[in-house]
C-alpha cells in the first residue's frame, strides 16, 4: 500500500493569506513552497496539518492561531490527496 500523497493544497483567511489561495496542483515528484519571510508558507504547511489532525470544530490555540490577527473570519482548508491509489478531497472550516 502507498503512503499518503497531497495533490492540491488551498487555503482561505489563513494566517496574512485573507481570501482564497490555491496553492496548485502539485507535482508527484517534489514540490517547494517558496516565498519571502512572513508570507505565509509556515501558515500553509500547519493549515494542512489541522486539515489532516485536526477535528473541523476544535478552537484550541493551535487552531486560533490559523485565524487572521484581529478578524472573526473562519480559517478553511481544501486538501486534495491520494492513498493507495484511491483520490480523496477534504474540506474544513474552522471556529464557525
Amino acid at each position: 500500500m502507498s503512503g499518503l500523497r497531497v495533490t492540491r493544497l488551498a487555503v482561505e483567511d489563513v494566517g496574512v493569506l485573507r481570501g482564497r489561495v490555491d496553492l496548485g496542483d502539485f507535482d508527484p515528484a517534489i514540490t517547494l513552497i517558496t516565498g519571502a519571510n512572513e508570507t505565509g508558507k509556515s501558515t500553509a504547511v500547519e493549515a494542512l496539518r489541522c486539515a489532516l489532525f485536526e477535528k473541523h470544530n476544535a478552537g484550541h490555540a493551535r487552531i486560533r492561531a490559523l485565524q487572521p490577527h484581529g478578524t472573526n473570519l473562519s480559517p478553511q482548508v481544501w486538501v486534495d490527496f491520494t492513498v493507495g491509489g484511491k483520490s480523496y478531497a477534504l474540506h474544513k472550516r474552522f471556529l464557525k
